[in-house]
């Protein structure tokens, strides 16, 4: 049985929908262990997962805070030892121009589409290499590879991320 943390959904998108759901339930299918990190609440997803007959363990977390993200993934080594795959699936536009972005909403944005990446990923790796196993999925968005007028600030994660 795989034990999986992922990031339900990106911070702006409508809620109990998208990929990162779609992918937690997958995994559920497959019977492994979901921990389910989201800023809201993923306890309705988790609630939902399981009525299915499903293990689903619901996380909240700021994503962009090391230290949060340190927690959520102590919760999930405490109630089931490992963690074997982690989905890094968090993404925001905010939908300007250059010269019309503030530097708080591109901090924002660089937060959440990258540093998420960072913190989510040195939070676990340390209990993958000691376990001798791991796989981290970094979800990115076709505007990391082309972009336009408006999604120019999303052109990330950095190759080395993908």
């Amino acid at each position: 049985m795989y034990a999986v943390c992922t990031i339900l959904e990106c911070p702006t998108s409508a809620y109990l929908r998208g990929i990162g759901k779609a992918i937690a339930l997958r995994f559920a299918q497959e019977q492994a262990v979901v921990g389910l990190m989201d800023l809201r609440d993923p306890c309705p997803i988790a609630e939902e997962m399981k009525a299915n007959g499903y293990t689903a363990l619901p996380l909240s977390v700021f994503i962009t805070e090391y230290e949060s993200v340190g927690r959520v993934v102590d919760t999930m080594l405490q109630q089931y030892g490992k963690i074997d795959i982690l989905v890094n699936n968090a993404g925001i536009i905010v939908r300007d121009t250059i010269l019309e972005l503030s530097p708080e909403d591109w901090q924002r944005v660089m937060n959440v589409n990258i540093n998420e990446t960072f913190s989510c990923s040195k939070a676990v790796i340390p209990h993958m290499i000691e376990q001798s196993y791991g796989r981290i999925v970094n979800i990115t968005s076709i505007a990391g590879k082309m972009g336009d007028k408006y999604l120019h600030k999303i052109s990330g994660p950095p190759p080395h991320f993908l």
